[in-house]
């Protein structure tokens, strides 16, 4: 599906765009704890937004909750959080880069919901069907993933 791989793409090229100062160790796990708890928690609000406006059988109203203004708030925080990302990200080898884009995937919570929209047929179907809540749910995991 496109949404899947559109989110691969994203997180693929997370590494590349995610920094934060140097840390202590060498390694992946010496992650910045706040910017990458950040990043997650970001990732299980998306997720709950996605669950609660895909539960929602009227397509219009789901496009109205995936464009609110909580949508607004999520997409802030993300843009403010990137540059710690992105500045950390920048310290790693691409090894590590390769590892961290790795671990992200495994632990995203916003990775997990669409794992799950993706093997949900009936969810499958009503996003192909409706181009608009394609979009919205679209520009909101780019703009968080």
């Amino acid at each position: 599906m496109k949404l899947v791989l559109l989110s691969c793409g994203l997180a693929a090229a997370l590494p590349g765009a995610a920094q934060q100062p140097a840390p202590r160790q060498n390694t992946v796990e010496a992650a910045p704890a706040d910017a990458y708890g950040s990043w997650l928690s970001i990732g299980n609000d998306v997720a709950r937004l996605l669950r609660r406006a895909l539960a929602e059988p009227d397509d219009a109203k789901a496009i109205a909750l995936l464009n609110s203004r909580a949508t607004a708030r999520l997409k802030a925080k993300a843009e403010q959080l990137q540059p710690s990302l992105r500045s950390w990200v920048s310290t790693l080898s691409v090894e590590q880069k390769e590892a961290f884009a790795q671990r992200f995937l495994r632990e995203s919570p916003l990775r997990q919901c669409l794992d799950s929209l993706e093997r949900n047929p009936a969810s499958k179907a009503r996003l192909e069907r409706s181009r608009g809540l394609q979009s919205a749910l679209q520009a909101l995991v780019y703009y968080t993933l």
